[in-house]
């Protein structure tokens, strides 16, 4: 099982910070489903993305609403800027947020 199956988040990239593309990437393969907000024409590669200003709250209250009808309730909405650069590292911070849930063994 993958670390974050089940869990959605909405990715901020204000084009500044690190590759959203590396870090969707690694949060995916994590298990968790993304949707980018970003402000360029072609989006990073994930598992959804969406054209708009991650600036602007109606563009991201817009992207929460797509992730929820597509993967379900989101967890958060997590900005780039406040995760470490390396892919690695940032699924790290977003498993220190979000632990695996545990369910006892019957």
């Amino acid at each position: 099982m993958n670390e974050l199956d089940g869990r959605v988040f909405v990715l901020l990239d204000d084009g500044r910070s690190v590759d959203s593309a590396d870090v969707a990437r690694a949060l995916a393969e994590a298990g968790a489903a993304i949707v980018t907000v970003h402000g360029e024409r072609r989006g990073p590669d994930g598992r959804g993305v969406f054209a708009g200003d991650p600036g602007d709250a109606l563009d991201v209250e817009a992207a929460e609403t797509m992730a929820g009808e597509l993967f379900g309730p989101v967890n958060a909405v997590l900005d780039l800027a406040d995760l470490p650069r390396m892919p690695a590292e940032a699924v790290q911070a977003v498993l220190r947020r979000f632990p695996p849930s545990r369910t006892p063994l019957d």
